[in-house]
C-alpha cells in the first residue's frame, strides 16, 4: 500500500474536559484516533463533593490503568440507616465487603476534583491534546466546524459533545431544545474533615472504629434526609442533606445549577426540622 492509500486516524474534537469528556479523549486515542478536548476554564479553583463509583465503572478505570490510591479511593464497606432523632443504629450490612470478591472491582469514593485530576493526567499520558481557555461559540456537525468566542474556528472529523446535562450545544445533534423539570427536591452538600467530627460527642460514637461506609438518616415528616460517606482516603466526610426546595432556591436564577450557592439559615431550619430539639 502506497504513502497515499494509508488512510489517515479519524480526528475526533470533544466539548468539555469533564470525566466525560476527557474519558471519552481516552477512549478515542487507544481506538487510534486523534482526540482534543475543549474546555472553557482554565482548571482553576475546581470544586466538587464526593463521588461513589460503583464496580462496572470501576472495571473501566482499571483497564484505563487509573491509580485508586492516587487518587484517593475510600473503599465502602458497610451501610448503616439511623434514626434522625436519636442517631440510633436501625439497620446494619457489612455486605459491602464483599463486593469485590463478587463483582471483580470495588465500590468506592472519590473526591470528585481528585477524580477528575486522577482522569486528565490519564488522558494526557495517553496523548490526549486539553485545549483550555476555548469557549465554544457554535458548532456545525455536519461540517465539522466549532467556532470559539474569540472568532477563531477548528475543522474535524468527529465532533462529541461533552458538556453536561445542561449541555449547549446537544441539540445540534437531536434537533431539538432539551427540556429540564423540576421535581420539587434540592440537596445541600458539603464536606467536613473527619478530624474534626471525632471531637463532636455525637457524631464521634457514630463512626469511630467503624469500618468506612454510608450512613444515612431516617426520613423526617417534612421528607428531610442525611446521607453521609467519607472520601480521600476516610479524611473528608461527605454530607448531602436531601429536602424539599425552598421558596428561596426555587426563585434563585440557579436553581438548576450543580453547584448554586446555600444559605446557612435555611439549613439550620432543616436541621431542626430533621433533629427536633
Amino acid at each position: 500500500m502506497s504513502q497515499e492509500q494509508v488512510p489517515m486516524p479519524l480526528d475526533s474534537a470533544i466539548i468539555g474536559a469533564g470525566i466525560a469528556g476527557l474519558a471519552a479523549g481516552i477512549a478515542m486515542t487507544r481506538a487510534g484516533y486523534k482526540a482534543t478536548v475543549y474546555k472553557r476554564s482554565h482548571f482553576k479553583n475546581e470544586i466538587g463533593a464526593a463521588i461513589s463509583l460503583t464496580p462496572n465503572l470501576n472495571h473501566v478505570l482499571k483497564r484505563r490503568g487509573s491509580d485508586f490510591a492516587e487518587a484517593g479511593e475510600t473503599e465502602k464497606k458497610q451501610y448503616r440507616k439511623v434514626t434522625r432523632d436519636t442517631v440510633e443504629t436501625l439497620v446494619q450490612d457489612h455486605g459491602l465487603a464483599n463486593i469485590e470478591e463478587i463483582y471483580g472491582a470495588k465500590l468506592n469514593a472519590y473526591h470528585r476534583v481528585d477524580l477528575h485530576n486522577g482522569i486528565r493526567e490519564l488522558a494526557e499520558h495517553e496523548g490526549v491534546h486539553i485545549k483550555l481557555g476555548h469557549d465554544v461559540h457554535d458548532l456545525d456537525v455536519e461540517a465539522g466546524t466549532i467556532t470559539f468566542e474569540n472568532g477563531s474556528a477548528v475543522q474535524t472529523d468527529l465532533i462529541i459533545i461533552a458538556d453536561g446535562i445542561k449541555s449547549s450545544f446537544a441539540h445540534k445533534i437531536t434537533s431539538r431544545p432539551l427540556k429540564h423539570c423540576s421535581i420539587d427536591r434540592s440537596v445541600f452538600r458539603t464536606l467536613t474533615p473527619i478530624n474534626k467530627l471525632m471531637t463532636h460527642p455525637v457524631f464521634r460514637p457514630l463512626y469511630e472504629d467503624e469500618p468506612s461506609g454510608f450512613v444515612n438518616s431516617s426520613i423526617s415528616p417534612a421528607g428531610v434526609f442525611i446521607v453521609t460517606y467519607p472520601c480521600r482516603n476516610d479524611t473528608l466526610m461527605n454530607f448531602a442533606m436531601f429536602h424539599k426546595t425552598l421558596p428561596s432556591q426555587s426563585r434563585r436564577d440557579s436553581a438548576f445549577e450543580w453547584n448554586a450557592g446555600g444559605d446557612l439559615e435555611d439549613v439550620k431550619k432543616l436541621v431542626e426540622d430533621w433533629h427536633p430539639a
